[in-house]
């Protein structure tokens, strides 16, 4: 299994890569913005200036705040 931490103090997403090329995005608590650029042709996308090759598929979970 791929698992790499973005730096905290700017993203506080977690990228994980749980079989090949298929990615899992996760936000935090706080109150994030996610974006992924995910060029025309496919294959890889990219967040915050970070690309990720091989891709095919990408999930991305937003927490929110519980009560």
């Amino acid at each position: 299994m791929f698992l790499e931490s973005l730096e905290r103090r700017r993203l506080c997403t977690t990228v994980v890569q749980g079989y090949p090329g298929f990615y899992e995005v996760y936000g935090d608590e706080g109150d994030n913005e996610i974006s992924i650029d995910v060029p025309a042709d496919g294959g890889s996308f990219t967040l915050d200036g970070q690309t990720f090759l091989a891709c095919q598929q990408i999930a991305v979970y937003g927490l929110g705040a519980t009560t």
